[in-house]
């Protein structure tokens, strides 16, 4: 699994199992956990944001090797 989705009253949370071996260059990615970092998207318009396409873009790259 690369990533998971939260939704919540007025967020999606989207999460990622090994985020915090990522690059966060732009600080989009939140938490404190030693893997788990999530994005926290509060509309429509950021799903297709490139930054967030681009760290899945990493997690797949990493994930799969």
């Amino acid at each position: 699994m690369i990533c998971y989705i939260a939704p919540f009253k007025d967020s999606v949370n989207l999460g990622l199992y090994r985020g915090a071996i990522l690059q966060n260059d732009k600080n989009l990615m939140k938490g404190t956990g030693k893997l788990l970092r999530h994005i926290k998207i509060n509309n429509l318009k950021e799903i297709i944001d490139e930054d967030i396409l681009e760290i899945l873009r990493y997690a797949k790259i990493e994930r799969l090797g």
